[in-house]
Order: structure tokens, then sequence, then C-alpha cells
């Protein structure tokens, strides 16, 4: 189980990752939330390529950021959560082209890849936390909002021009 009460990484754009701890002010039937940046990665391209989407892996204390720009997922080690640091990067134009969305659970990372054109059928792509290449599955036309059951058995993807959600099994 993902614990976001020590930490919550929050994206910003301009290719900047905010590592931010929270602490909660009680106050009589109001709550109360302050974010302070604890520690920040900065990609060097100011203003092209962002920070947009962001899935944690705990095990491995890391995050997955896809850089749309770039047509990538970054890596960000942030075991030292001052300092995240990027340790890898895949490209995704083999899988057609810029992600949408980013999940993972138990060591396996699922990406949301669009096709060139948009209109054309996607990829949901796998891969382990080192970003080995597991499998891929073609969806429809623009997948995003990927999400898993918590028994890691499946994966639930939304096109974003559908209001229908689809849903596999995965077995390793």
């Amino acid at each position: 189980m993902l614990n976001i009460t020590r930490n919550i990484f929050v994206p910003i754009c301009s290719a900047v990752a905010y590592c931010v701890a929270p602490s909660m002010v009680a106050a009589p039937a109001v709550h109360h939330i302050e974010l302070s940046p604890i520690g920040t990665y900065a990609s060097g391209i100011f203003g092209q390529g962002a920070a947009e989407i962001v899935a944690h892996d705990p095990g491995a204390q890391r995050l997955f950021v896809v850089n749309a720009q770039a047509a990538a997922l970054d890596v960000l080690d942030i075991s030292d959560p001052t300092s995240p640091t990027k340790v890898s990067g895949v490209s995704l134009i083999p899988f057609g082209g810029v992600a949408n969305s980013v999940a993972v659970r138990d060591g396996v990372v699922a990406v949301a890849v669009e096709s060139v054109p948009k209109t054309s059928l996607g990829n949901v792509v796998f891969f382990d936390r080192d970003l080995n290449f597991l499998s891929s599955l073609q969806v429809g036309a623009l997948p995003d909002m990927l999400t898993s059951r918590r028994t890691g058995a499946g994966c639930w993807w939304r096109m974003k021009a559908s209001r229908t959600a689809t849903t596999t099994r995965m077995r390793r």
C-alpha cells in the first residue's frame, strides 16, 4: 500500500518535479494542508519537457515520469527525496509516440502510448522497474488513465475519445 502521509510527489510544469512533505494543521472545523518542497529535479530543458504524469514505485523508491516532449519515460531515483536523480529512461517512439498515462504496481510499469496519428490504435506497454520490456497490448485510440488492481492481476485503461473503460488480466 502506498503511504502518502510522509511524502507527496507533485509534478510541476517546465520539466521540474518537486518532492514535498505535507504538514497538517488542524483547526476547529477547518483542516489546512501546507506543502513545502524538500527536493527538486530539473531536466535542463526549460519550457520544453514537463513532468506531466508521475507514478511512484515504493519498492524501489523511483518515480516514473512521462516526458511528452521527448516521447519518453524517465526514471528518477528518490531514495534521497531531497535530491531526486534521473537514473534511466526509455523512448516510447517504437511503441507509437507520446505517453498519456503511467502506472506502477509490484515492479510492473504500464504506459499508455498514443499512436501517430492519434486516431490510430494505441498501445499499453509493460516494463519491469528497470525498464526491461515485458509485453505490449494494442488497444483503442488515445489510451489514458491507467490503473491496476490491488492484487496486481489486472490493468484498466480508458480511451480519451470514449466513455468506456477496458480491463485485462496480467500474468507473469
